[in-house]
């Protein structure tokens, strides 16, 4: 089974927004794709979901979070990671994807995307990996 992590800006989209995130958590809903996160990267998830601009698309910050811990599978990194200097808290997604052997880590975000890999970990847009899946 396809292991990934996504970043919080792919998991807000995938839940607030129609699109092809959304796409994406309907594949990881169905065990197509099995999606790997971190405690750290649930917490600020939660935080960014609770941003002024975000409130008004959706009506119970529980049911999101309730929903986004049943289609992940939780994983404690082992490792700290400092590969990102311009946005260090970037830096939890790559501890993340590594801690859950992922093989790619789905992202919109420029300082993930220009690292491409790390690891072995391929970095793709929302875009490429339903591509890559076929979708």
């Amino acid at each position: 089974m396809l292991r990934i992590t996504c970043d919080t800006n792919t998991l807000i989209s995938g839940f607030l927004f129609k699109g092809k995130e959304k796409k994406l958590l309907e594949l990881i809903a169905e065990n197509k794709v099995q999606l790997y996160l971190s405690n750290e990267v649930i917490s600020e998830f939660s935080r960014v979901l609770k941003y002024p601009r975000l409130v008004s698309k959706y009506a119970s910050h529980s049911e999101i979070m309730d929903t986004l811990l049943e289609l992940s599978h939780i994983v404690e990194s082992a490792q700290k990671i400092d590969l990102i200097k311009e946005d260090p808290t970037d830096n939890k997604v790559l501890e993340c994807a590594m801690a859950a052997k992922a093989k790619y880590i789905i992202s919109g975000d420029n300082h993930l995307l220009k690292i491409k890999e790390f690891n072995g970990i391929k970095i793709l847009k929302t875009t490429e990996i339903l591509k890559k899946m076929k979708v």
